[in-house]
């Protein structure tokens, strides 16, 4: 009798071992430094192949990645916050935190949603590449800390509307009518927080008008930054 109870008990815990969810699970994206852990195995490969396409544009831009990225599900606000973040970098301990989609899909209905359009799978995987380029310059800055902040938005808006679809990218810009930064000295923290849509945009048409200039201009804000 106790050797059937005893072989009873090893299944059932071997039955219970498989029925771990995998949202626990850690997963390394393959061939990238990067490494998601609390997801299921459907949002890890989501999350990896967003990140894939991040650091794709990263690299031919001329910057390089850390040598490991962690990217852990975003699970309440912090304590200030007005509304639900999507994403957050915690240059510390280098991990990534991102809102779980269905998170972002009720802040984008509770709140301004972002760039004003209703979340969508591909959007939200485009602040997967924006937390992505957050990494990256946090790895590569060697301007002091206090001219980081707007220099690391201007990285991370280039990236993010870079590598989201183009039709996602063409109805973005198409709600924003405003022109490019004329100069680095316009990109200021204090616009990013009026509007980081607005933000964005100005961003991204001022790489994309810097053509063959753009990589040289993104080793310089991460040697200099800009101003706070």
């Amino acid at each position: 009798m106790r050797a059937i109870r005893f072989v009873t008990a090893a299944l059932l815990a071997v039955l219970a071992a498989f029925a771990v969810p995998a949202a626990g699970r850690a997963m390394r994206c393959p061939g990238e430094p990067v490494a998601t852990s609390g997801w299921s195995v459907p949002e890890s490969e989501r999350i990896c192949a967003a990140a894939a396409r991040a650091l794709a544009f990263v690299r031919a831009a001329g910057q390089s990645p850390p040598a490991s990225i962690e990217i852990r599900p975003l699970e309440r606000r912090r304590r200030g916050d007005a509304a639900q973040p999507l994403g957050q970098y915690d240059a510390g301990s280098g991990v990534v935190m991102l809102a779980r989609y269905e998170a972002a899909v009720a802040a984008s209905r509770a709140h301004a949603p972002a760039f004003g359009l209703p979340m969508s799978a591909e959007l939200w995987d485009s602040f997967v590449a924006h937390e992505i380029a957050h990494a990256v310059a946090g790895a590569n800055f060697t301007a002091a800390p206090a001219r980081r902040a707007a220099a690391g938005e201007y990285f991370a808006a280039i990236v993010q509307l870079s590598t989201m679809p183009q039709a996602l990218r063409r109805s973005i810009l198409e709600r924003y009518d405003t022109a490019a930064f004329g100069d680095a000295g316009e990109v200021t923290m204090l616009l990013y927080e009026m509007d980081p849509a607005v933000f964005a945009v100005k961003s991204y048409r001022h790489y994309v008008a810097l053509g063959g200039g753009g990589p040289a201009f993104l080793a310089m804000l991460m040697r200099e930054g800009l101003a706070p």
